[in-house]
């Protein structure tokens, strides 16, 4: 919600000359009027007098600054209204658009167009004076660029913020599209699960660490901002509301000292392979810097080093590893004109993990954070940097291509795969891609090589969850992959902090490297704040929980065929996802609506996923009918 308020504040200019030089970093003051004014509405907070500061700005012009604060006390809500992060999004974006416009058609507030967005988001009350003004200065800048260069009107971008429910955005249908094989795809050869008593190989699943360098115990854990848990935020008002040594159930990331408790803990294990889904750098997105998310990333894995020394450590990039944050920039759109935009990140990337990665590797993760390597026989990892495609990635929006080439390269290693007789598995932060488009060449992938790949490993929305895809293509809909998306290490959202392992089909002659059980655990940060000791417990088996044969698409298939008519099954899925950490109920219409939301249908035919009702096997929905 946090990055939208700063979408709708900026993304509403039209193509302007000012004295702001766009730019991919963080906006500073331009005069010193406007550093005071800025000092003036982070002192004054919700005390700041808008009249005062219009006076400043145009000391010589009464009517202007009459006209101007009648404008902004017009979309200002008033205190019974609630504040603008309540207010519906089409609405916000809609009411902004035209006062930004007037802001920019006036010489005299041109210039300081930051410092009114400020305290209209102050007065609006949608976040503290700090965090408006230090979220304006750390998109402001980058989007002003993709404003005045590649959006057409306001009414595009209320479109994609807010829905085609608001206004049908207009951006142009894109044209490329992805060339494949000409030999056709293979029949599909369903697979089997191992033998009774069968060696597994035991792997470990991290996802979205968020490691908050920041977090201090019995700071206040419930403050205002997007994150807590710091000593900027005050003294708790009760010990409920203060932070625990090891994290704490409320929006809040995690601590060094329970990242050093689980990894030393995990240590004492031995794993066949390690893998990290993304999202090390902590959530203070508002106030971040290239520099900040280089440190966490390096101290993330110094750790990794320190207790996974002898492991195969291998990780996809998440969201949270660019600044600002979801952008990864394409070389020919950035604002700064450098040619190798996002070389601060990949040349970090590539040196934390040389460790465990060869250097065949380094080609494909300077050129956009993706790469591919067979580092067992017969299973080859393929990580995707799946920020590209995402309706949060503005400039994904903007270009919508596949402008580093990874979906085209992704076909190369599959078909690689397919040659040579071997698996895949695919890695990523993103469970799915928001833009239809890239997700129907996607589905296309997908479906032109589901007997390669033995199942799709993600995180970002610090749940635990699961999907079951079919291919629409064969009689009916086939289960084909399994998503797997990890729970959260970090108990941002208010859950626990988990994690997984899996056992794999792995150490067999022809094994199929699809998972055969796994294993999910994680931390009651309340009862460690309690004890003063972190407990990391077994949540459940999969099998044994959801009364399973095995883990196969098909064991998949006939178990939310049951969860369907089954509210206690669902129920127990719910409180499962929320990591043990929420009290749930789900009654028969819920059983329906969450074994339906657990499946998805590849559709290459449609602009998004087909859904598959099992009460109904020939119902469906388009994504547009959601």
């Amino acid at each position: 919600m946090a990055k939208l308020i700063w979408f709708f504040l900026f993304l509403t200019f039209p193509p302007i000359t000012t004295c702001f030089k766009p730019s991919s970093v963080r906006y500073q003051a331009k005069s010193q009027l406007e550093k005071e004014l800025f000092d003036y509405i982070l002192k004054e907070e919700k005390n700041l007098d808008l009249e005062y500061i219009l006076r400043r700005i145009a000391p010589d012009d009464a009517t202007l600054v009459e006209d101007a604060l009648h404008k902004i006390n017009s979309v200002i809500p008033t205190p019974s209204h609630g504040n603008l992060g309540g207010v519906i999004e089409c609405d916000l974006c809609l009411k902004v658009a035209p006062l930004v416009d007037y802001f920019l058609d006036k010489p005299k507030l041109q210039d300081f167009l930051y410092v009114l967005l400020g305290g209209i988001c102050i007065l609006g009350d949608v976040f503290s004076s700090r965090v408006c003004v230090l979220g304006i200065q750390e998109w402001g800048p980058i989007v002003l660029y993709l404003a005045n260069n590649y959006v057409a009107t306001t009414d595009e971008i209320c479109g994609f913020v807010a829905g085609t429910d608001c206004i049908q955005p207009t951006i142009k249908a894109p044209t490329w599209n992805l060339t494949f094989p000409v030999m056709p795809r293979p029949p599909y050869v369903p697979p089997t699960s191992p033998p009774e008593g069968s060696d597994l190989a035991k792997v470990l699943h991290l996802t979205d660490i968020h490691m908050d360098m920041a977090y201090s115990e019995n700071s206040n854990a419930h403050c205002q901002d997007p994150i807590c848990c710091r000593d900027i935020d005050g003294e708790p008002i009760s010990y409920y509301y203060a932070a625990g040594k090891y994290g704490s159930l409320a929006y809040c990331d995690s601590p060094l000292a329970s990242l050093e408790d689980l990894f030393s803990k995990l240590s004492q294990e031995s794993f066949d392979w390690v893998i990290i889904t993304g999202d090390l750098p902590a959530h203070d997105v508002y106030n971040q810097t290239q520099a900040d998310n280089i440190r966490v990333t390096k101290e993330v894995n110094g750790l990794l080093r320190k207790y996974f020394a002898n492991a195969t450590v291998l990780q996809a990039l998440g969201n949270h590893e660019s600044c600002p944050v979801d952008l990864y920039i394409p070389d020919y759109m950035d604002p700064d004109k450098n040619p190798n935009p996002m070389s601060w990140l990949y040349e970090v990337i590539v040196d934390e993990w040389s460790t465990w990665l060869p250097n065949s590797t380094f080609d494909t993760i300077m050129k956009g954070g993706f790469w591919a390597w067979e580092f067992t026989p017969g299973l080859k990892m393929i990580s995707i940097n799946a920020a590209f495609g995402q309706t949060d990635d503005w400039f994904s929006i903007v270009n919508n291509t596949d402008f580093n080439g990874m979906l085209q390269w992704m076909i190369y290693e599959l078909q690689d795969c397919e040659d040579r007789g071997i698996k895949a598995w695919i890695i990523s932060h993103h469970r799915c891609f928001g833009l239809p488009y890239y997700t129907n060449q996607v589905d296309r992938i997908l479906q032109r090589y589901v007997g390669v790949i033995s199942g799709w490993f993600n995180g970002h929305t610090h749940e635990d969850q699961f999907s079951l895809i079919f291919d629409g293509s064969m009689g009916g809909g086939t289960p084909v992959i399994t998503e797997y998306t990890a729970p959260s290490v970090t108990t941002y959202h208010q859950n626990n902090m988990g994690y997984r392992v899996y056992y794999v089909d792995a150490k067999r002659e022809n094994s199929t490297f699809f998972v055969a059980d796994h294993e999910t655990f994680y931390l009651n940060v309340t009862k460690a704040k309690k004890s003063g000791k972190p407990e990391w417990e077994l949540e459940y088996r999969m099998k044994a929980a959801y009364n399973m044969s095995g883990l196969l698409p098909t064991d998949f298939e006939e178990m939310l065929a049951r969860m369907a008519t089954t509210p206690q099954l669902a129920e127990n899925y719910l409180y499962f996802k929320y990591k043990s950490s929420q009290e749930v109920s789900c009654e028969a219409s819920c059983a329906q609506s969450v074994a339906s939301e657990m499946q998805r249908a590849l559709d290459p035919s449609t602009d998004g996923y087909g859904i598959k009702n099992f009460l109904d096997p020939h119902a469906g929905k388009t994504i547009g009918d959601l």
